[in-house]
């Protein structure tokens, strides 16, 4: 028992040994390549290019230009989070909306109803719904007229970037929910053979959006892109179940082309996304000086190493810069493999840097990836369906077609190429199961009608 008990204080008093030597360890000095990073301007497209500002002020008062809101109000962002860099102090969100704000869009529960074209054949619907979409584009005309707005503001740059959790993102979901009003009456304009306009204005469409992926500098921003380019993929795919489908729907199509380098890099979010960790740093850092005596006793428990905290994560936000350049098969095999890479020292060395690397790691940023990936996926779905259309054949016909177009039918990934699913009019490709949660069949199915 006594050789039990000490053994027992032996490890314990070894265990707090090895601590306290990783605890009082200096912190590092800050490595040459991750103060680069930090240090990196990011591209900065002029204010009458960037969409960020039209999206900060897309709720402006109806009566109030949306740029110039949303200019005014970044600026006061901007502020309150230098301030809480220098000082500590949390910026009063509440006090921010009530001098910049925002107006309420009116509620009309007919946009529920509104088909979706990705997940159904939406033709025949809007075909019988015309009136629907055109009253529903009366209520929502300025918030309509402010998305279309945004075709000539090509470009995405996030001043502030490193974001304080208090302040509000741009409005990315009332924008896609414009852009889905908008499909909608491109949709209704189709069924009525204005095919012209529908065409016209659905390449405009196009074109914002995959500027938008190519020329931004914030991941979430990369990730609206991507939805706006699927959203616009089931609408072309809408357009070719018409019962006259025109010569330029066709040519359109087989024009469009496969992503290019710039749509799919991943370098500059990543930096902001870095950077944004790092800002995270240095106010953890300010606020450990500037709390009360229990929370300044916790922070004294829990070791912390600015320097430490960035080298680490740095390793991490290179590797993930690097994603954009890689294949399907490579990202998943990625994923699978992927963890903090912490050993146990960490924890002891550099305890609230560790939890901040864990909680930052951009290991899922493999799956952003790869949702960009598949959009040459669906784009290719497109074209084969195009194809078939031009045919002029009956949807029976669609095995023996694959059949003859094997080699120009691949999915995304090689060991699953496209297939035709009779049931439910489909038209679709697997994936490996391990990537079944991040690329949905949003990025995968296109639907049918005869």
């Amino acid at each position: 028992m006594r050789l039990f008990i000490k053994t027992a204080f032996l490890v314990f008093f070894l265990a707090l040994a090895t601590y306290l030597v990783l605890y009082f360890s200096p912190d590092q000095a800050l490595e040459p390549e991750a103060a680069a990073w930090l240090k990196l301007e990011p591209i900065d497209y002029s204010a009458t290019q960037n969409s960020y500002f039209t999206l900060m002020g897309f709720l402006a008062p109806v009566d109030h230009d949306p740029r110039q809101f949303g200019i005014t109000r970044t600026k006061v962002w901007a502020q309150a989070i230098e301030n809480h860099e220098k000082t500590g102090a949390e910026p009063d969100a509440a006090a921010i909306a009530r001098t910049h704000p925002e107006t309420s869009m009116p509620v009309d529960k007919r946009f529920a109803d509104l088909c979706v074209m990705s997940a159904q054949n939406c033709l025949s619907w809007y075909a019988e719904h015309g009136e629907t979409v055109a009253e529903l584009s009366g209520v929502y005309a300025p918030w309509l007229a402010r998305y279309q707005s945004l075709y000539q503001k090509p470009r995405y740059h996030d001043p502030i970037g490193a974001r304080h959790v208090n302040m509000p993102p741009p409005n990315f979901r009332t924008m896609l929910n414009m852009q889905q009003l908008h499909h909608a009456q491109l949709l209704a304009h189709y069924t009525q053979g204005e095919h012209d306009i529908a065409l016209s204005q659905l390449a405009d469409d196009l074109s914002y959006a995959r500027s938008l992926l190519a020329n931004n500098n914030h991941l979430i921003t990369k990730m609206v892109a991507v939805k706006m380019i699927v959203d616009i993929f089931h609408v072309y795919s809408q357009f070719l179940d018409g019962k006259r489908i025109p010569l330029a729907l066709l040519q359109t199509i087989a024009k469009l082309p496969a992503l290019d380098t710039a749509e799919k890099n991943m370098q500059q979010v990543e930096h902001t996304e870095f950077q944004a960790l790092h800002y995270t740093n240095i106010t953890q850092s300010e606020q450990s000086r500037q709390t009360g005596m229990f929370d300044k006793l916790l922070s004294a428990l829990l070791s912390y190493k600015p320097n430490a905290t960035m080298n680490h994560a740095f390793s991490q936000y290179r590797e993930a810069a690097q994603y954009g350049n890689l294949s399907p098969e490579a990202l998943l095999e990625i994923r699978s493999q992927a963890s903090a890479g912490l050993f146990w020292w960490h924890y002891g060395y550099n305890m609230t840097g560790a939890l901040l690397v864990e909680i930052s790691n951009p290991a899922h940023h493999v799956g952003y990836a790869l949702r960009i990936q598949a959009l040459d996926g669906l784009l290719n779905l497109l074209k084969l369906k195009a194809r078939f259309r031009a045919e002029g054949r009956s949807l029976s016909a669609f095995p023996e077609f694959l059949e003859n177009q094997r080699g120009n039918a691949p999915g995304l990934f090689k060991a699953h190429p496209v297939q035709w699913d009779e049931k439910y009019k489909r038209l679709y490709y697997n994936v490996p199961k391990a990537a079944e949660s991040v690329l949905k069949p949003i990025y995968r199915v296109l639907y049918s009608a005869e």
